[in-house]
C-alpha cells in the first residue's frame, strides 16, 4: 500500500504544474485518451471520463475543456466513492498539493481548498452519499471564459 501511495504522490505533482504533468491550457495531449479505459463524453466541457488510480484508490476523472477559448484544458473533476477510498485519495492530494489554505472543520472528511499560482482546487466529501469530489481549475483560463461568455451575452442582448 505504501509503494502505490508514494508513486501516485510523485506522479500527481504540485497543483500549479497541472494534472499529472500536463499543464492547464494545452489540450493537444487530450486528442487521444489520457489513460486506458477512458470514454469520450457528449457532455459540454468534458472531453474524457477515465477510470484511474490515486493513492492506490480507484477514482473517476473528468478532463475538462473550455470550447469558449479554443478547447483549452481547464481542469479536472475527480470522483471517489466510499469513505476508505476517499480518505486514501484525500491523503494523497494533501501529500501532493500541500497544506490547504482553508479547511472546513466539520464532517468526517472536512472540505479543503488549495491555491498554487493561478490554479485553485477544492475537496468535498458528502458523508450521506459517501462520495468525494476534488476539482481543479486554472483561474486565469476561467476568467477568459467569463469574458467570452459576457461578450456573447452582450451581443445577444443587443439583438433584442
Amino acid at each position: 500500500m505504501l509503494l502505490p501511495f508514494l508513486l501516485s504522490v510523485a506522479h500527481a505533482g504540485k497543483l500549479a504544474n497541472g494534472w499529472r504533468g500536463h499543464l492547464y491550457g494545452d489540450a493537444t495531449w487530450l486528442a487521444s485518451p489520457p489513460s486506458e479505459g477512458c470514454t469520450p463524453t457528449p457532455e459540454v466541457g468534458v472531453r474524457w471520463l477515465c477510470p484511474e488510480s490515486v493513492g492506490g484508490a480507484k477514482v473517476e476523472v473528468n478532463y475538462m475543456l473550455a470550447t469558449e477559448i479554443g478547447g483549452a484544458f481547464t481542469g479536472i473533476v475527480l470522483r471517489c466513492e466510499g469513505y476508505l477510498v476517499c480518505a486514501a485519495v484525500l491523503d494523497t492530494l494533501m501529500a501532493a498539493w500541500g497544506k490547504p489554505f482553508r479547511t472546513e472543520e466539520y464532517g468526517t472528511l472536512p472540505d479543503r481548498t488549495w491555491a498554487d499560482g493561478s490554479v485553485l482546487a477544492g475537496w468535498e466529501y458528502n458523508q450521506f452519499s459517501d462520495i468525494g469530489t476534488a476539482t481543479t481549475f486554472d483561474k486565469v483560463l476561467y476568467e477568459r471564459i467569463k469574458v467570452v461568455e459576457a461578450s456573447k451575452a452582450q451581443d445577444a442582448a443587443g439583438e433584442l
